[in-house]
């Protein structure tokens, strides 16, 4: 089942990835909202 690990990891960044981009958007938006 190494290559099943090998996609869950895949899957785990990608949504980091995701989640990360969405933070950043908040952020953004929040930093601009203060202005």
């Amino acid at each position: 089942y190494r290559g099943h690990d090998r996609i869950a990891q895949q899957a785990a960044q990608t949504a980091e990835k995701e989640h990360a981009l969405e933070a950043q958007k908040v952020a953004m938006r929040e930093s601009m909202d203060k202005e």
